[in-house]
């Protein structure tokens, strides 16, 4: 009896750590949204730092090989899908750098040393 109270135990235990783990990831996975939309909404990225999206976009892919060799599907979906948010991010941010570059060179006849 003993025995199975303790497997009783220990399956509450890997519940409670899948349960911890999912809201982990759902809170990883929502983390960047509310940038990635005001981004969007606002067209502005001042404020915004490139570098802090470049470190998470290569640390959730190394973190999505990691969840392969540990077959571990939580970090794989997790790390996917926020890794494709943050690449977003900095593709928009790129996006909007170049276009504000180009506009502001149009308005001084292309003549700006500033870059």
């Amino acid at each position: 009896m003993a025995v199975l109270a303790t497997s009783n135990q220990q399956q509450y235990n890997m519940m409670i750590y899948d349960v911890i783990g999912y809201i982990a990831g759902g809170l990883t996975l929502i983390s960047s949204i509310p940038q990635l939309i005001k981004i969007i909404k606002t067209k502005n990225v001042e404020g915004v730092s490139s570098g802090t999206f470049v470190i998470l976009v290569c640390a959730q892919f190394l973190w999505t090989i990691y969840g392969f060799y540990k077959n571990d599907l939580q970090l794989i979906i997790t790390n996917i899908v926020s890794g494709i948010i943050s690449l977003c991010i900095l593709i928009i941010y790129m996006f909007l750098l170049i276009k504000r570059n180009k506009t502001s060179h149009i308005g001084d006849g292309g003549t700006s040393s500033n870059v």
